[in-house]
């Protein structure tokens, strides 16, 4: 299981009233290609988190190997936003 297999736009749901159509377009580009720079592991574990896995239950990893991934995830993310020219 994995983001990809997730349908975005029920990812996005919550954010709708607040991302602009285009907002919306770009995130989906920017996570798909964020993504598949990313491990297996990884992507697994973002793609159960979610759809509202619990960290126990993600990949069959403890809770501090996921919050630790998460985390590393996080701060790749920051940076990737960082480097991405308009």
């Amino acid at each position: 299981m994995s983001l990809s297999d997730t349908n975005l736009s029920d990812f996005l749901e919550d954010r709708k009233n607040a991302w602009t159509p285009a907002d919306q377009t770009t995130f989906k580009v920017d996570w798909t290609e964020f993504l598949s720079e990313r491990g297996r592991v990884d992507e697994q574990v973002a793609g159960m988190l979610a759809k509202g896995y619990l960290k126990s239950e993600a990949v069959r990893l403890s809770r501090p190997a996921v919050t630790y991934r998460m985390d590393r995830m996080r701060e790749d993310w920051e940076t990737y936003c960082g480097d991405v020219t308009l």
